[in-house]
């Protein structure tokens, strides 16, 4: 069996432990890497052979027009997979966007089938070179794997697509049935967190390995390094995100005068201020994977803020919430501007979200998880991106302007009965396997949590046991 790795930012880390479980197992797969960067590449390649590894970078871009007829068969859209990234080449002009992205299809075609791999993993999908080699997976016939967090559930499972699909074997387990039950009464009990994890991994911490850390000054030299090597990927922004992060005191100062400034911009300050009938959409942290690779044309939130006061009916208001983690990031020009918006409220961003979601007539976000928190609270949701539970929901919510009205006005009215959501459950429990990918070394628990030793174990007994499964259902 031969799986190659995405091997984007940090999270390459955490498979490098993965394919040294693999080796100590001598279970004969063949492993191999793409990396977007240069940070690891010494790493891999004594760990898996240099023939083994491919960084874009080792090759020269092509100076001269590249004519995009090669993309005839592409599987999906060029320009839609250039939109979904964050940082990286988004201030570029249109032409070198496009010629970054016909470099990187071309160059990670050659080494697919160089390889020879019949898997590919995606542990994280947040810049247009990831969306470009999934789309390019898809179009080789090659099959794609997702680690997917089902967020207040805990767990974790492997889907086929960027959309967080179930996988085919998925089914209405009856055995789980007491499993359903008791997280939906302690989910209705306590207000369980998206970054939830399995019990078994608590307390569970794991050391990144010492040839991964470097101090600051070679840090600094291997970045200037990187920067020159990539500067056709490199922008501005990504330079400074970057700086910021490696002068964490400098950062966290921006963010808390961010903070303090946004933090002022509401017109219901508490739960008894919200209006008596509303819609109530929380927004999502921006530029952020969660709507960059489901759904890039939400990337600008108003365009569905736009969207739902356009259509709904003329009784209600939307309510807006600021994602509390993104107060000290996003501009504050954004929440302002909604404040003149007729029919729109800001919610004071610390207002407790479970709550604006029982007193709301319906909660509507691109993949949020306030969608799944509605759905367990038997509250009516509506959700315009993909997401694991989206099916559960009705699916994704058109955009269609002359339907979205009657759309808004039917959900309102649909009852959740407690049977739909112990199907719903059962479901993704019979997918789901007790392992985490959070962002390993970031500092937290969660990224201790993703490096230790359980976790490394738990993920790749899940991989084998994923692939096994998935194969005897495709029979």
């Amino acid at each position: 069996m031969k799986i190659l790795i995405h091997g984007f930012g940090t999270y390459a880390i955490f498979f490098y432990e993965v394919i040294r479980l693999s080796i100590k197992n001598k279970d004969g797969i063949q492993w191999s890497i793409i990396l977007p960067t240069a940070h690891y590449k010494k790493n891999f390649e004594e760990l898996i052979g240099k023939e083994n590894v491919y960084y874009l970078h080792d090759e020269q871009m092509c100076s001269e027009k590249i004519d995009s007829a090669f993309l005839k068969n592409y599987c999906g859209n060029i320009y839609r997979d250039i939109e979904s990234d964050k940082k990286t080449i988004k201030n570029k002009k249109a032409y070198e966007q496009e010629k970054n992205a016909f470099f990187t299809y071309l160059s990670y075609k050659k080494f697919l089938r160089l390889s020879g791999a019949e898997n590919i993993i995606f542990p994280h999908i947040e810049s247009h070179e990831g969306m470009i080699l999934h789309s390019l997976a898809k179009e080789l016939g090659l099959t794609t794997i997702v680690p997917t967090h089902t967020r207040c559930l805990g767990e974790s499972f492997f889907s086929d697509e960027i959309t967080e699909d179930l996988p085919i074997y998925a089914s209405v387990d009856i055995s789980l049935k007491n499993k359903a039950e008791e997280f939906l009464k302690e989910f209705n009990i306590n207000n369980i967190s998206a970054m939830s994890y399995p019990g078994s991994l608590e307390n569970q911490k794991g050391n990144v390995d010492k040839i991964f850390k470097r101090n600051f000054f070679r840090r600094v030299l291997d970045y200037s390094i990187q920067l020159f090597s990539e500067r056709s990927y490199q922008s501005w922004d990504g330079v400074r995100y970057r700086l910021l992060n490696n002068l964490p005191f400098i950062r966290d100062f921006i963010w808390n005068i961010r903070k303090n400034y946004n933090s002022n911009v509401y017109d219901c300050r508490s739960i008894n201020d919200l209006p008596e009938k509303f819609i109530y959409y929380p927004l999502q942290y921006s530029p952020e994977s969660s709507i960059n690779t489901p759904a890039p044309y939400f990337i600008d939130q108003l365009r569905i803020i736009d969207a739902l006061r356009l259509s709904m009916p003329s009784d209600m208001i939307l309510v807006v919430k600021e994602h509390p983690s993104c107060i000290m990031v996003r501009n504050g020009d954004f929440i302002r501007s909604l404040k003149y918006k007729a029919g729109v409220r800001v919610a004071y961003y610390k207002m407790d979200n479970i709550e604006i979601i029982k007193k709301a007539a319906l909660t509507v976000s691109v993949t949020g998880t306030a969608n799944l928190e509605a759905f367990l609270l038997k509250k009516p949701s509506l959700v315009f991106g993909g997401c694991f539970f989206s099916e559960f929901l009705g699916g994704i919510c058109t955009l269609d302007m002359s339907k979205l009205r009657e759309v808004i006005a039917d959900t309102i009215e649909k009852n959740i009965n407690k049977d739909e959501q112990l199907n719903a459950l059962m479901k993704i429990l019979s997918v789901t396997y007790p392992f985490v990918i959070f962002t390993p070394n970031d500092g937290t628990k969660y990224g201790d949590m993703t490096m230790s030793v359980e976790n490394i174990k738990n993920f790749y007994n899940a991989l084998l046991s994923h692939i096994t499964r998935r194969n005897t259902d495709r029979r």
